[in-house]
């Protein structure tokens, strides 16, 4: 089994979402085991026909936070055995393709594979440091990444970005005509503290040349 850093996959995450789905499936439980009792302890009426069918979806809903709890963990095994194209994945799960994106989707969103890109076809994984200070070594200022100039395929090379978000940084970019400082790029991405850290010694900023505003010439008022 192939070890994911803490870039690629957060272990913390996971049980944080496994944990989540747990609880959620166990309250929706509780309270559709409250329905049924009511339906049944009380006499028939039409607020308990409505007490029954609420009952029936909360407990639906229930059993789905247990079978989505054990399709994170399973999604998370396979990926960190290596297995990164979306037809492997849904092979090994026996689901369609369209399902297992979905699913792989909510584990970016919940930070489970952060800086992961989702494509019809594959996992792209965020680069691990070391991948990225072999490519780029940090102790020598001319081999950084300038921020300003920096193409979308070196800024997804970075700690936390990735293909989508390294769109985001040069549409930013050109919003705001360059950026300023490495701190205001952290800033306006909202990168996480722990991929700011790392992306600080791998990157610099050549302030940009803002365009002067040409001087308007003061005329003299000639009496007459």
């Amino acid at each position: 089994m192939s070890e994911l850093t803490n870039d690629q996959a957060d272990v913390r995450a996971l049980d944080r979402y496994k944990r989540l789905h747990l609880i959620s499936g166990l309250v929706r439980m509780a309270i559709a085991f409250a329905g049924f009792c009511y339906v049944f302890i009380q006499s028939g009426s039409w607020l308990n026909l409505l007490i029954l069918v609420v009952s029936l979806v909360i407990f639906i809903l229930g059993i789905g936070s247990f079978v989505s709890r054990g399709t994170t963990q399973k999604l998370f095994t396979l990926i960190q055995q290596g297995e990164t194209s979306v037809a492997g994945i849904a092979a090994a799960m026996n689901q369609k393709e369209e399902s297992v994106v979905r699913d792989l989707k909510a584990l970016v969103r919940a930070r489970i594979l952060p800086g992961a890109t989702i494509t019809e076809d594959a996992v792209l994984l965020a680069p691990s440091p070391d991948e990225v200070l072999d490519e780029m070594p940090s102790d020598d200022p001319a081999e950084k990444i300038d921020l300003n100039t920096a193409t979308e395929q070196q800024l997804a090379t970075l700690p936390g970005i990735g293909v989508v978000l390294a769109k985001k940084v040069v549409a930013e970019r050109e919003r705001q005509n360059g950026f300023d400082s490495v701190e205001q790029f952290l800033e306006s991405m909202e990168i996480m503290p722990h991929f700011a850290v790392q992306i600080e010694e791998l990157v610099f900023v050549d302030k940009p040349q803002k365009p002067k505003t040409p001087a308007v010439p003061i005329s003299r008022v000639v009496d007459v």
